[in-house]
């Protein structure tokens, strides 16, 4: 063992060659080292930043390191968190120490399971970006006032969410619910996204408490209509909740830009943009793209001349719809 003195002294003449690299040259050199040495790279003092990438071939079985890591990072006041864990099909529990990081101001999860907050958790007084990618939620939980800028792609247990997308939604700007759903639906056969997210939230609390988000930005797989081997009653019931009073006095004031992608042309689809059309009095854009699925011209047509016949509440607001046959505005 090599004395602290010592250790100093060999230290300073050393060149740093590392730190100043791209941060994705240090992860792919951390990346082809053994665990161990990754854990010895821990930083003395505050860490603005840190991230985490956890590689495919890994295997990590009862290894402690990614949890004595996140255990650090409430005493180093972690503003930035990037943790990726790369193995498909191998969710990481996230240890409670996470919920202890009370000056993040970004987040970014990949692939990690959010068990049980501690009891008096009452999210992230800081938080204001995060992007989550395949992460699973097991018990409800909110991260906190101050979120503007949330993204959910490929999510499950979205139900869990309420409180975070409605009563604390109030600050969002950005909104991106991509390939996300309920725990219970996702293993489903009759899978229904849009009544799937009707149950996970109250789509005119969701909307209506959003009275500052900007852009909208939406995949089929979480709010389109119901598939062609659905049963009737579940297409209706999505298709009247969108009628019903209970979405009739949504307002979205600041809203200017939504974006929906894979439209097949259902009903309930169709009912949503005319909503959306019809609560923004300051949209510029929307964007609307057809499913791939979808490859008769005559059906692009009835399709786009029914939105198209939408009233608008603003009067510059620009529909463009994108096809794999043609693009039209």
């Amino acid at each position: 063992m090599i004395p602290d003195a010592k250790r100093k002294r060999v230290d300073e003449c050393i060149e740093d060659r590392i730190s100043d690299l791209p941060t994705h040259l240090i992860d792919d050199i951390l990346d082809r080292r053994p665990v161990r040495d990754g854990a010895r790279t821990t930083h003395v003092g505050p860490v603005k930043t840190f991230s985490l990438r956890i590689p495919a071939p890994l295997n990590l079985g009862d290894t402690p390191y990614p949890c004595l890591w996140i255990k650090q990072l409430p005493e180093k006041r972690v503003k930035v968190l990037d943790l990726r864990n790369r193995r498909p099909n191998r969710t990481i529990n996230m240890p409670s120490y996470f919920f202890s990081c009370s000056d993040l101001n970004w987040l970014y999860l990949d692939n990690w399971k959010l068990l049980n907050p501690p009891h008096k958790f009452r999210g992230f007084p800081n938080l204001a970006k995060i992007t989550l990618c395949f992460v699973a939620f097991t018990t409800k939980m909110s991260f906190g006032t101050q979120v503007q800028h949330f993204e959910l792609r490929c999510c499950t247990g979205i139900e869990h969410l309420d409180i975070q997308l409605t009563n604390h939604g109030k600050n969002i700007k950005y909104l991106n619910i991509e390939r996300s759903v309920n725990m219970e639906k996702r293993r489903a056969r009759d899978y229904n996204p849009l009544t799937d997210m009707k149950k996970s939230f109250n789509l005119r609390r969701l909307l209506g408490n959003m009275s500052s988000i900007r852009t909208l930005q939406v995949d089929p797989i979480s709010l389109s209509g119901p598939d062609r081997n659905c049963g009737r009653n579940v297409k209706l019931t999505a298709e009247q909740y969108l009628e019903s009073p209970d979405c009739a006095d949504v307002t979205l004031n600041q809203l200017r830009k939504v974006s929906m992608q894979n439209i097949l042309g259902s009903r309930a689809e169709l009912l949503l943009i005319k909503l959306l059309l019809a609560s923004s009095p300051s949209l510029r854009r929307m964007e609307l793209k057809h499913s791939t699925k979808v490859d008769d011209s005559r059906e692009y047509l009835r399709i786009e001349g029914e939105s198209l016949q939408f009233p608008r509440k603003s009067p510059v607001v620009k529909i463009s719809w994108r096809s794999k046959l043609s693009h039209r505005d």
